[in-house]
């Protein structure tokens, strides 16, 4: 998934992209999130995205991955390392 959001952290807005894996979705009326993952430099590196958040401009599923799984949660793949996920 890629994630476009405004960084408001910094002296200026910024729009940042952040490009990983979804390990894990939920799904409520409000409070709807996703977790993306990604690895930099050896550094594991995760997001936590609200869908409801006003600072997120959008979101877009670039591919679905060829297995299906049986679990929602996809957390045994924290332990998988060096492994990048490119656009």
């Amino acid at each position: 998934m890629i994630i476009k959001y405004l960084d408001l952290a910094a002296e200026k807005v910024d729009v940042r992209t952040f490009l990983g894996l979804c390990i894990r979705r939920r799904a409520r009326v409000m409070q709807s999130s996703v977790i993306l993952r990604n690895t930099v430099l050896q550094h594991a590196i995760e997001h936590l995205f609200f869908f409801n958040s006003p600072v997120i401009l959008s979101i877009k599923t670039i591919l679905k991955y060829k297995k299906k799984f049986r679990l929602c949660k996809l957390y045994f793949m924290r332990e998988s390392l060096g492994i990048t996920y490119k656009a």
